[in-house]
């Protein structure tokens, strides 16, 4: 007998470990992106810092993608030089070392797009702030003054309308990639549960319109797992936002399900296994158990590094 709603996940195209990755987004995306680092895939993780709204995700790629990447305007704040469309790791103490730091971001970004069979992209909210002086979506405000922004909410035909020309782009780019769209199960209690609701809200709209319209284009329901089967706050971290590290192991374990190829999951488990014994005490490095311990530990280990 099962005590939780089952949320069902469309079967992806297989996933191998010859595919390379790019996840881009938000803090979820960064959580999500290590379970790959650490079983050994080839993927990059948002070069340019987290990402939470739609409309940053994307002006960061389209920037990466143009020709030697746009220079972004920078800003002089708590002694160090900031860009309003990235995050603080891409700021520095002069303005030389900022824009070096975002030039080499995009030129990762750019490398690794023309490159991957799969973009994830994890949209965290649809609240943005815009620049009063500009009227420009902002990625992060800096801890400059609030009355330097406004806040809105995007809308679905903002989000697809964008969507629509940046994934032009990336084909262009890559005619094979094919990109996984998910909303991140963080909750934005800063923005008031109501607000929440309703922004997440838009981007499943948005997300299912892309999904439904584009080729190559996928969803998995990361944000209904976590709602659904995972909604005990025992799921949560003490902030009761963030997804603990029990709830993102089982949302990695349903995307395994629904994505890996079995030559995938026999690797993966291999590697979880080679993980386990590297951390594995001994008592006593020498007696025989061990010594054969650590021949079988030697040999998944050339096992492994001989299949990636």
């Amino acid at each position: 007998m099962e005590f939780f709603t089952h949320v069902e996940a469309q079967r992806l195209p297989s996933l191998y470990y010859a595919d390379r990755l790019v996840c881009m987004g938000s803090c979820f995306a960064d959580r999500m992106g290590q379970l790959f680092r650490d079983a050994r895939f080839r993927v990059v993780v948002n070069p340019h810092g987290v990402l939470f709204n739609p409309q940053s995700i994307a002006l960061t790629i389209e920037r990466a993608l143009s020709a030697g990447g746009t220079i972004p305007e920078l800003q002089f704040q708590e002694e160090r030089w900031v860009s309003l469309d990235y995050h603080s790791q891409l700021s520095a103490t002069t303005k030389e070392e900022a824009l070096d730091l975002v030039q080499s971001a995009n030129e990762l970004l750019n490398n690794a797009l023309g490159t991957a069979q799969w973009l994830v992209l994890t949209m965290g909210t649809a609240w943005v702030y815009r620049l009063r002086a500009t009227g420009q979506v902002v990625a992060n405000c800096h801890h400059f003054p609030a009355s330097h922004f406004t806040r809105e909410l995007l809308s679905v035909q903002e989000i697809v309308a964008t969507w629509h020309r940046v994934l032009e782009l990336l084909r262009e780019r890559n005619p094979t990639l094919r990109v996984l769209l998910t909303v991140s199960p963080v909750r934005h209690l800063r923005d008031g549960m109501m607000d929440n609701s309703v922004s997440k809200a838009t981007l499943l709209l948005a997300v299912h319109q892309l999904a439904e319209s584009e080729r190559e284009v996928y969803y998995f329901p990361s944000y209904e797992i976590m709602m659904d089967e995972l909604r005990d706050y025992r799921f949560y971290e003490a902030d009761m936002t963030q997804p603990s590290v029990m709830a993102r192991e089982y949302i990695g374990l349903r995307l395994r399900e629904a994505w890996f190829a079995q030559e995938t999951s026999n690797l993966f488990a291999r590697i979880r296994q080679l993980q386990k014994m590297e951390e594995h005490v001994p008592r006593n490095t020498e007696c025989e158990s061990y010594r054969v311990f650590v021949r079988k530990r030697d040999a998944l280990r050339e096992e492994i590094e001989s299949a990636l």
